[in-house]
């Protein structure tokens, strides 16, 4: 866990003014200060958000030559190429240019290099088959700035070059016609930090007007909004604008190609935000360039049409699922070399990933940049020559990743990016030499602690619905536009689940500052905030804690979102970062450098118990093992080994199946003549264990009278220990019991439990209830509830389908 000094930030304004003039509330005006936006000029420009509000596009260096040599082509019927680039960004920018010059008549046609045979950017290559394709204008998009010695080569062969890049100025300039980009010392344009779509844009916004065209940009926001996003620009001024009312135009009416993207990734009918740009659909473009081609990615936005919209859509939708698989599985590979290596004690992480996809490089960096809060790059074989490496850098804000890389340069073959991000490609052989080399020259990163600014510090409970629909003003949020950071110190940590569907996300029941009683959830950090608690609180009080009898301390940040669920107004407390006092934080590390405790606590923290028996269980038991621990009874395991369920222990005295040999599974055998059946073992071991959260599937028994009764009567132990369980599909004995009557006995202890199946218990009487019940018709969705004739509590019979039954209401 790196250490971070939380700090109030309590920046000076006319809050008064500002609350009365703008009707906003006092922690708005707060957090509006923190960003320093406090003159009325700057706050009407923030709030209003306006399309009018972008920069004079004629300001940009040689745009109006540019507008003149495309006119000139288009005029004389020549040929015209959009050479692009393989991310969102690059994608974007080739269907602008590839939309604006079709629709004023020009022959034009477009080329993204392969990420893998051809790399990033413009080359030789693509010259020439220009040059053979009779091509007599190339533009280039978000690429094309540090292609020098290729656009020379297109200019030698009688090729006129436009340039439209936004990245990092190199020492030397290509000798292109035209080169727009904001970034050069000597272009008046005032906002520098734009993607390459929206330099672009504005070239074909001049195109359309010299035509006597409409607003080319105003037709396009959506995809400028996405591109903004997803190349991680910051949001602030034309940014800011351009991506809020591209969200508007997601949200009513998106391209055709957008818009079929939205319907495949299920978000149809939920409000688009940024965060859906740079999570989800962007990835979706990404993984054409990565896994396939970009060009699958440009025509979805080409689409005319919604039956091949939704074609595209549905390939990209399948390659990103695909990526993610891959890039999951790389990920964890990269984490064992790091731990391995101990190449986190270094201030630049860079490792080599063998077996890799070059392409996933960049992501994988990001998420070991987000993990360890360290520059990263990753390095993966190049797959063409054995004695290259490919690498794509990451950075946090303190560290230039640009200009680290230039001062080592002679280290590399290839090299570009700008300060967050970069690609690169290197000799195998220089690999330990530009760690070290990067490593020596890195002395200003905090190793041990980082500042943290807090907006405002308020208990979660103390937030209102009212509030939080305030909070729009500040959309859309992102770099340069960063959430507001909430806090609270010394919450109280009652229960902790796992929730999602692979069990990576948590929910928190907490007691805040107010002493008040709140949930949460945290989608972030989830391991590293584990592990925190196993080294500051002891294994035992974090799994107490999972089990719903935590006594844990911590500190929160949190942003609070809106929960409209079945038309509720509620608030969702997002845990978004954590901290503890300061005891804790010593014992944390202590435990973590001592050898004994410095290993990641891997074991899976589970906060209820499934148990398999020997009657019959179905597929339904696969929705319910998330953050279970499993017991197998004897025959039990069968069914675990069926659908693909590795069990923590098997109980049983095998007499009905063969001892499993060989597997690294705890065994508890018991002799055949043990009063106990194995579900009594199985059902006492997981009470004792702690678990007041017990499913059992097939496990009342099998076609033995017998043991089914017994086993019915630890229903009531369960139900005295205050136990919530639940038995679902145990077929086998309802053919042994059902057919002529049930017969709940009590045991020693007096309690009686009730269950039934629907449709199955008709014509049936149940005896030893304080009443009797005759002819019981159980069907789907109806439920019945009798009272216990010894203690008055009430069990419940639920029925679902037929299939489900949950036994005892514990609440009551």
């Amino acid at each position: 866990m790196i250490k971070e000094n939380w700090i109030l930030k309590n920046s000076p304004a006319d809050y008064r003014h500002i609350c009365g003039k703008y009707n906003i509330s006092y922690p708005l005006a707060r957090i509006l200060a923190n960003k320093g936006i406090t003159k009325d000029e700057d706050i009407e420009k923030y709030l209003n958000r306006s399309m009018d509000d972008l920069p004079d596009y004629n300001l940009l260096k040689d745009l109006k030559k540019a507008v003149s040599v495309i006119c000139k082509a288009v005029d004389n019927g020549k040929k015209i190429r959009i050479v692009g680039d393989y991310d969102v960004d690059g994608v974007s920018s080739t269907f602008l240019l590839v939309k604006c010059l079709t629709e004023i008549g020009a022959f034009v046609s477009y080329k993204i290099p392969d990420r893998v045979t051809e790399g990033y950017g413009i080359n030789m290559s693509i010259i020439e088959d220009a040059i053979k394709d009779g091509i007599d204008l190339i533009i280039t998009c978000d690429n094309g700035i540090a292609a020098a010695e290729q656009i020379k080569y297109a200019i030698d062969n009688g090729l006129e070059v436009i340039v439209t890049d936004h990245h990092e100025i190199p020492e030397t300039l290509p000798e292109a016609d035209c080169i727009i980009n904001p970034k050069q010392k000597d272009c008046d344009f005032p906002e520098k930090e734009i993607c390459g779509a929206l330099v672009a844009a504005f070239l074909c916004e001049a195109v359309f007007k010299s035509y006597g065209f409409g607003s080319f940009i105003s037709r396009y926001t959506d995809v400028l909004a996405l591109a903004t996003v997803c190349d991680v620009m910051d949001l602030t001024g034309c940014n800011r604008s351009i991506v809020y009312n591209g969200i508007r135009k997601l949200n009513t009416e998106p391209v055709i190609g957008l818009k079929k993207l939205i319907e495949v990734n299920n978000l149809c009918g939920r409000e688009i935000s940024a965060y859906h740009l740079g999570f989800v659909l962007g990835p979706c473009i990404n993984a054409t360039g990565r896994l396939e081609s970009a060009n699958l990615s440009v025509e979805l936005l080409l689409s005319a049409n919604e039956e091949n919209a939704k074609k595209n859509a549905e390939k990209l939708y399948e390659l990103n699922a695909l990526r993610k698989e891959k890039t999951e599985r790389n990920v964890q590979k990269a984490i064992d070399i790091i731990d391995a290596g101990k190449l986190s004690d270094n201030n630049v992480l860079v490792v080599y990933i063998p077996y890799c996809h070059e392409s996933l490089a960049g992501i994988i960096a990001g998420r070991l940049k987000e993990k360890y809060h360290k520059p990263t790059i990753c390095f993966t074989d190049s797959g063409h020559d054995e004695d290259i490496l490919k690498g794509s850098a990451r950075s946090v804000e303190e560290y230039n990743m640009f200009e680290k890389l230039s001062e080592i340069k002679d280290l590399f073959l290839k090299f570009g990016g700008h300060k967050m991000a970069a690609g690169l490609s290197i000799l195998r052989k220089n690999l330990e030499e530009i760690s070290n080399q990067l490593n020596s020259r890195c002395k200003t990163l905090e190793k041990a602690e980082r500042k943290l600014y807090i907006d405002n510090a308020i208990a979660p409970s103390a937030i209102q619905y009212d509030f939080i629909n305030e909070l729009k003003i500040l959309e859309p949020l992102g770099k340069g536009n960063e959430k507001p950071v909430f806090a609270d110190r010394n919450l109280k940590i009652l229960n902790i689940k796992r929730i999602g569907k692979e069990g990576n996300y948590l929910r928190l029941s907490l007691i805040d500052s107010e002493g008040k009683n709140i949930t949460a959830v945290m989608f972030n950090h989830v391991n590293e905030f584990i592990n925190s608690l196993v080294w500051g609180f002891g294994e035992e009080a974090v799994e107490n804690a999972f089990r719903g009898r935590g006594e844990l301390i911590a500190h929160f940040t949190y942003y609070p979102e809106p929960d409209n669920y079945n038309g509720a107004k509620g608030v969702n407390i997002n845990i978004t970062g954590f901290n503890f006092p300061q005891e804790i934080l010593e014992r944390i590390d202590k435990n973590r450098s001592d050898e004994k405790h410095n290993h990641e606590y891997t074991k899976p923290v589970k906060s209820k118990c499934i148990i398999v028996g020997a009657g019959e269980v179905s597929e339904l038991i696969n929705s319910y093992i998330i953050d279970s621990y499993i017991i197998a009874c004897d025959k039990g395991y069968e069914y675990c080994h069926k659908f693909g369920i590795k069990p923590d222990i098997i109980i049983g005295d095998f007499d009905s199946l063969e001892k499993p040999e060989n597997i690294d599974i705890k065994i508890s055998e018991y002799p055949v003549e043990k009063d106990d059946t194995d579900t009594a073992l199985a059902l006492k071991h997981a009470i004792s264990s702690g678990y007041d959260q017990i499913y059992m599937f097939g496990a009342l028994g099998g076609s033995r009278i017998d043991h089914s009764l017994a086993n019915i009567s630890l229903v009531s132990f369960a139900a005295k220990k205050n136990i919530s369980l639940t038995i679902i599909d145990d077929k086998s004995t309802i053919k042994a019991i059902f057919n002529n009557e049930i017969r709940f006995l009590p045991d020693q202890t007096g309690n009686i439990s009730v269950f039934a199946y629907g449709g199955i218990a008709k014509g049936v009487t149940i005896k030893g209830l304080k009443y009797e019940v005759e002819n019981i018709n159980l069907m789907p969705d109806i439920s019945l509830g009798v009272s216990n004739s010894f203690t008055g509590r009430d069990a419940f019979i639920s029925v679902e389908n037929g299939t489900l039954l949950i036994v005892y209401d514990s609440k009551k």
